[in-house]
This record gives structure tokens, C-alpha cells and sequence, in this order.
């Protein structure tokens, strides 16, 4: 996400001056010589073309609720993005001139859809029918509108959709409402909302209809983008005689699937973390911890936990009670001599070496003396995991069961599987900068050593850390030692360790003037049922890099680059685009009343009596619009105000904009 400050605004419509359809341009002239005057005139006709029966995909944007996508979307009106500004007016509705408003209204409308609806899409999963326009204006089984169409076009295929006319007449948004279903969004420079960088300019068409709220399980919707081009005409022309089904053009469709509102939301959630940081600071301290024999508890002073390996007394520096502090401290210092944690660091870096299989198998390869017997035990250790014994012995246990529970043959042996190829110096030079880089990261690094004790992380907390970097540094001097001692390269290893670990620093910010990084660990229901949940940080200067990784279900880890230098962190909702929609009420569905600069009045207007049909869960446009806008002539851009919907997002610091 970009935090770069960006202005929108919002306009009723863009309007070509020229719609599709031929003209005849017509230039009159006269000239005179002398007394003798002469006039004349000369045409020339031209066609202004535009998408009609179907769309370069690259034209729709983005469309939310996201496609396949499941969540509480009850509240929201669905809604497609257009790259093309001017799309939704490039061509007209075929209604007479007179009784078109200005600006005239989109061509193109989004109806949505329930499952059982659409009797080509039972399951609402936004499919349609192929078929080509030809065929499609010749379906005498449905009603269709009245087109005058080339015989190019007529030729082109096209995507349709069979509606039930009754369900039609019911969703099917009024000329005057179409008009509050589009507007145009511009932004004063490129800007991301969270997925993917949104063109500046771009035309938006909401749907009028809401989507199904499930009292259990989930329910399919399906979102269709169709021509409207003399539909109004033919629908007005329906009488009992006519079709039961219309067939119409679907230019773009997705489904989704909503369910029910059964939990906190993001925002309940994320107000419930705050409230805890701010109780505790964001900070991690240890338990209070109790000598054996004594009643008393006392948390330490570096929020190390503390590990009883023989009775002391807490307050006897001298004698202190060994310890353990992560690389995750909450804050920076000097460790008290009782520490263990540097050499727990060392020790580990060692077993995650041997645990590597690359670090293994190059190691053995590149023995310096490989046929001579193994000495050491290490040496030996390596023997056994490289020579196939444990593949023989398996194999051998197999027969002798076979044998004792049945007199039958013994099955064959499988095949050996293919010897690994000679490994090279270079194989382990390879392995051993990989794995410090992995390390430099905490990749791999287990989560007890993170945080040693469960108490410091409760559910719903967040915590905010500094990197003991030393700590890191002799987690990768340990793998380093493994790596150097099972090749016989240990100066071309240790050195290639060094200029991982400075390459790494470098990256991260570290060689510029900060000493450590920064990070953030969060164990939250945010992090189970938001996975995609934003985490962005940075300083005066700007964003920085955030390298995030889950830990468990519900535990994220974000380090971030640049260190101490790092002044503000964001937590933000999901996004996928600003959305429309409205808020729960005590009475029902409610919108706020925004003033003309985007700021909450404190006013809200009840969606309820404001429903063309509360079954059907269509809106009057024009009606909500009246209401919910303090202009005595509400437009398309003021109505998209007061409908619009921003992700959540909560700052720690300060905010980046008040930085400047």
C-alpha cells in the first residue's frame, strides 16, 4: 500500500462527445471571384465505434465483493471498476431524446442474482450462454431488445444471460436510478488499495441491489455487467403474451457467496488489540516466576525467562538464577551475565544445520579423505545417514514380517533409488550462504526460542520487539561451524557466512546508520481469519520494507527494515478497492450522512422505508438519494459519498501524513 498522500474526487459522469452510432458531416463553402459568387457543400460520413456486445477483459478493473470470495456482504453494494473512463456512456439506453436527463444515463447497469434465480445458473456461480449475436436477436424463446445491428456484429459472439421477465420487471433499475448507479472516481496520482495499483481515472457502476443475508451456512450470488440498450423499450412492450424469459448480453460476471455476520467484524477486532497495547504498552514482559521454597514472585527486569537449573536467590546479582532471552527483546541493553541466550543461540544454529539435509549431503561429498573409516563421532553420525543402513534395515524388518505372519515369498525388493550426484565444494558453499540468509531472516528458527514462554504472548495481543542482532549472529556462527566442519572448507565458509550476514545488513538498513531492527509479533483472530491482513511501516522518510511470515494459525511475525529508524506501523483491513455499502443500526441498515467535504455529520438516514422492495432487497435510488444528500438536486458523485466504505486501519506512532 502506497502512503503516498492521494486526493479523489469524485464526478457524476464523462460523457463522449460523440456517442457509437454514423454521422454525416456536411462542410459548406462559397467563393467568389469577381461578381461571380459560388457555394457548395460536401459530406462525409463517419462511424464513432465503442464496446457493445462484449468487452476486452482489461477493461474491467476490479469488481468487489472479490470473485469466489466469502464473507458477511449483506451491508454492501456490489460494484465493478472500469478502466475506460467514459465506457458506461459511449452509448444510450434507445430511449427518445426527449426524455433523456443530462447527463444521460450508463448503458450498462450491474444486476445481481440469488441462487435458483437464473434457470441456466441455479448454483449463482455467474455463468452464462455463448452464442452469437445473430442468433441471440433471432431467439424467438425470449425477449430481446430491438437492435439494428451490422452484419459484423452480428457475426461477433457474445456471452447471455436468461432471466425470468417477472424477476426482470423487479430488479431491473428505473432510467432515473441508473443515473445514481455510475460515477466517475479520479485520483491525483496512482494509487493501490492493497491488491494492486487502481488506474487514475476510471468509471464506476454500483449495483442497486443487495446482496442475500444467510441466517446459516452461505448463499450464492452472482454479479452480471449487462447491456441495457433498448431493454427499458422492451420491457415497457411486455405484455402476458409475451416470453417468460428475457435474454440478455452479459458483458462480465463473477458470483461470490455471503454468510452470516456471526462474529466480531475486523474492526471490533482490531479495536479489541489496541485496547490491550495500550494497557500493556506493546511490550513483551516475562511471568512472575517463583523460587522454589519461597512464596514470593518477581518478573525480570529484561523480560528473559527465567530457567531453574539449581536453587538461588533473585535478588543476589552474583548468584543470579540462570535465564533465557530471545532474539526478540523489548527493548535494547546490556544482558546480565546470567543470560543464556547467546549460547542457546550458538547451540541451535548447530542443530538446524544438522537438520538440513543440503548441509548434510554436501558435507559428506566433499570429504577431504572420503575413503578412509570414520573417526569422529560426528563423522560416524554422517555415515549412518548417508550409507543406506536405515533403507537396508527397513527392507529387512519387511521380509522378516512377511515371513512370520505368512509362509508366501517375500516381495521384491524395490529398486535403489538413483545415487545423488558428487557433490562440490561449491554445492556447500551454496548450502551454507543459503542457510544464513534463512537465518539472518529467523527462518526456521523454532517458536519456543522466539518466545520462550506462552504467557508473554496471550491471545489478542500484539507485541513490538527489537532484534537482538547479536543473537542472530551467533545463531549463524553455529551453523557455520556444522557447515565448516563436515567439508574441510571452513575459511572459505566462514568467510562466505560473514559476507551473507553484511549482505543482509545491507538490505535490511542496518550498514546506514541503524544498529537493530524492528519488528512486530501478533497473535490474533486478525491474523486466523484475515490471513491477508496489511501490516506496513515506516518512517519520516517513507515506507519501509515489512518481511512478514506466519507462525502459526493466529501468529504473525513482521520484521521490519531500517531498524530503530522505523516510526509509525499500520494494521489495515483487506482491501479490495473502496466499496459501498451501509452500516447495522438499531433499526436495520442505516447509511451516514456525510458533509460536503467527506466528514460524518453524526446524522443517519434508515435504509428500511427507502426499499423499491424489501423482498427483492432493490433500493430507490432516487429516493435514498433525496435523504441521505444535503443538495436540494442530489447527483451520481454526492450519493457515491455518502455510500462509500474504507478499509479499517489503526496507526501506531505517528501517522505518516502528520509527519510532514
Amino acid at each position: 500500500m502506497s502512503h503516498n498522500t492521494a486526493t479523489l474526487s469524485m464526478a457524476d459522469a464523462a460523457v463522449p462527445s460523440l456517442s457509437a452510432g454514423r454521422y454525416r458531416v456536411t462542410a459548406e463553402y462559397g467563393i467568389t471571384t469577381g461578381n461571380d459568387p459560388r457555394q457548395g457543400s460536401t459530406q462525409q460520413e463517419i462511424q464513432v465505434t465503442a464496446p457493445r456486445f462484449r468487452l476486452d477483459p482489461g477493461l474491467v478493473a476490479r469488481v468487489y465483493p472479490p470473485p469466489s470470495s466469502t464473507g458477511s456482504y449483506d451491508t454492501v453494494l456490489p460494484h465493478a471498476t472500469l478502466s475506460r473512463l467514459t465506457l458506461p456512456w459511449e452509448r444510450g439506453l434507445g430511449l427518445m431524446e426527449e426524455s433523456q436527463p443530462w447527463p444521460p444515463p450508463p448503458w450498462l447497469a450491474l444486476l445481481l442474482f440469488d441462487a435458483r434465480e437464473l434457470p441456466d445458473d441455479p448454483g449463482a456461480q455467474g455463468r452464462t450462454t455463448r452464442t452469437t449475436v445473430r442468433e441471440w436477436l433471432a431467439d424467438t424463446s425470449c425477449a430481446v431488445p430491438n437492435l439494428q445491428t451490422t452484419a459484423e456484429e452480428g457475426a461477433l459472439t457474445c456471452q447471455t444471460v436468461r432471466i425470468p421477465t417477472p424477476l426482470l420487471r423487479r430488479v431491473l433499475p428505473t432510467p432515473a436510478d441508473l443515473s445514481y448507479l455510475a460515477h466517475v472516481r479520479t485520483s491525483s496520482t496512482p494509487y493501490s488499495d492493497g491488491v494492486s495499483v487502481l488506474p487514475q481515472d476510471c468509471a464506476v457502476l454500483v449495483a442497486g441491489r443487495l446482496p442475500a443475508a444467510p441466517a446459516s451456512g452461505t448463499v450464492a450470488q452472482a454479479a452480471h455487467l449487462v447491456s441495457l440498450e433498448g431493454v427499458h423499450t422492451m420491457a415497457e412492450n411486455l405484455t402476458s403474451d409475451s416470453p417468460v424469459h428475457v435474454r440478455l448480453v452479459s458483458l462480465h460476471s463473477w458470483s461470490f457467496n455471503c454468510a452470516p455476520d456471526t462474529g466480531p467484524g475486523f474492526g471490533a477486532v482490531l479495536r479489541e488489540l489496541v485496547g490491550e497495547c495500550r494497557t500493556t504498552g506493546g511490550q513483551f514482559s516475562a511471568p512472575p516466576v517463583s523460587v522454589p521454597g519461597t512464596p514470593e514472585a518477581e518478573t525480570p527486569r529484561t523480560g528473559a525467562v527465567r530457567v531453574h537449573l539449581s536453587p538461588a536467590l533473585l535478588d543476589d546479582e552474583s548468584g543470579a538464577p540462570p535465564c533465557y532471552g530471545g532474539p526478540l527483546q523489548p527493548r535494547t541493553g546490556t544482558r546480565p551475565a546470567s543470560d543464556l541466550g547467546y549460547a542457546d543461540a550458538r547451540a541451535l544454529g548447530r542443530t538446524i544445520a544438522l537438520g538440513r539435509a543440503d548441509i548434510l549431503a554436501a558435507g559428506q561429498a566433499t570429504q577431504r579423505t572420503p575413503s578412509r573409516a570414520p573417526r569422529t563421532h560426528q563423522e560416524q553420525f554422517h555415515t549412518l545417514l548417508t550409507s543406506g543402513a536405515a533403507r537396508d534395515l527397513g527392507a529387512a524388518l519387511h521380509t522378516h514380517r512377511a515371513v512370520t505372519k505368512n509362509p508366501a515369498p517375500a516381495p521384491a525388493r524395490p529398486p535403489a533409488p538413483p545415487t545423488a550426484p558428487a557433490h562440490s565444494p561449491a554445492d556447500v558453499t551454496a548450502a551454507a550462504e543459503l542457510l544464513a540468509a534463512d537465518l539472518f531472516q529467523l527462518r526456521g528458527v523454532p517458536f519456543c526460542h522466539l518466545v520462550p514462554d506462552p504467557r508473554m504472548l496471550p491471545a489478542e495481543t500484539l507485541r513490538f520487539f527489537h532484534v537482538d542482532e547479536t543473537w542472530v549472529q551467533e545463531l549463524i556462527t553455529g551453523a557455520a561451524e556444522v557447515s565448516a566442519s563436515s567439508s574441510g572448507l571452513r575459511s572459505t565458509i566462514e568467510a562466505l557466512t560473514a559476507a551473507t550476514l553484511q549482505r543482509g545488513r545491507t538490505l535490511t538498513g542496518l550498514d546506514t546508520g541503524a544498529d537493530h531492527r524492528t519488528g512486530l509479533l501478533i497473535r490474533s483472530q486478525l491474523v486466523a481469519d484475515w490471513p491477508t491482513l496489511h501490516v506496513n511501516a515506516g518512517s519520516a522518510e517513507g515506507p519501509v520494507t515489512v518481511r512478514r511470515r506466519a507462525l502459526a494459525n493466529d501468529v504473525l511475525l513482521c520484521l521490519f527494515d531500517s531498524g530503530s529508524a522505523v516510526t509509525w506501523v499500520e494494521l489495515a483491513e483487506p482491501a479490495h478497492g473502496l466499496h459501498f455499502g451501509f452500516t447495522r443500526g438499531d433499526d436495520g441498515l442505516q447509511t451516514v450522512v456525510r458533509g460536503p467535504d467527506g466528514e460524518d455529520t453524526g446524522q443517519r438516514v434508515s435504509l428500511a422505508p427507502l426499499m423499491r422492495s424489501a423482498h427483492d432487497r432493490t433500493l430507490n435510488l432516487t429516493a435514498l438519494a433525496a435523504k441521505a444528500c444535503s443538495e436540494p438536486a442530489p447527483t451520481s458523485s454526492q450519493l457515491a459519498v455518502q455510500l462509500i466504505r474504507s478499509p479499517f486501519r489503526q496507526y501506531f506512532g505517528t501517522p505518516p501524513q502528520e509527519q510532514h
